[in-house]
């Protein structure tokens, strides 16, 4: 009897440890790709030139980027973003995104952590689509194949993105 009670309170002590953790990802992580592009004021594609640890644990890591295309936004040609380091996310273009699970409610490369918060992850040399406002969603990050110099205008999410773009700029002058 006197072992059972030390035990049980190791194991409430644990529970409310784990209802910490991110159950349900934030509605604005999962907004449709419309909603997001309409959202946006800051869209480019670019390219990881360096990453470097933020910290000595190497946990959150400084990646820097070289603007190849700006889509929306006026900013600087260079920028950085932290984020984790390399190979924690689904790393893919889910064919050039062609498939539909990424165009599916959440679909997209960066889920976030169990704190609810979206960490990115990069492989230096890659290119990436970005969206740098906020909220981060699931798709704020998604790989764009330029391998071999290819236009990246094959892209399937590119092209959807640079299409509503334009679209909503022949709408407002002004964005």
């Amino acid at each position: 009897m006197s072992l059972i009670r030390p035990l049980l309170l190791c194991v409430l002590s644990v529970i409310p440890g784990a209802s910490w953790a991110c159950r349900v990802p934030p509605a604005e992580q999962l907004v449709n790709p419309d909603v997001q592009i309409a959202q946006a004021n800051d869209i480019v594609l670019a390219k990881v030139i360096s990453a470097a640890p933020r910290f000595e644990n190497g946990g959150e890591i400084d990646y820097q980027f070289l603007v190849v295309k700006r889509l929306a936004g006026h900013g600087e040609q260079l920028f950085s973003l932290s984020g984790r380091a390399p190979g924690r996310s689904r790393d893919t273009t889910f064919d050039q995104h062609q498939d539909e699970a990424f165009w599916r409610r959440g679909g997209g490369r960066v889920m976030n952590d169990v704190d609810c918060v979206i960490h990115p992850d990069f492989v230096v040399g890659k290119t990436y689509l970005v969206f740098r406002d906020r909220p981060m969603t699931w798709r704020s990050f998604e790989e764009i194949d330029t391998v071999d110099d290819r236009s990246p205008d094959h892209d399937k999410w590119f092209a959807y993105v640079q299409a509503h773009v334009r679209r909503d700029r022949d709408r407002d002058p002004q964005r």
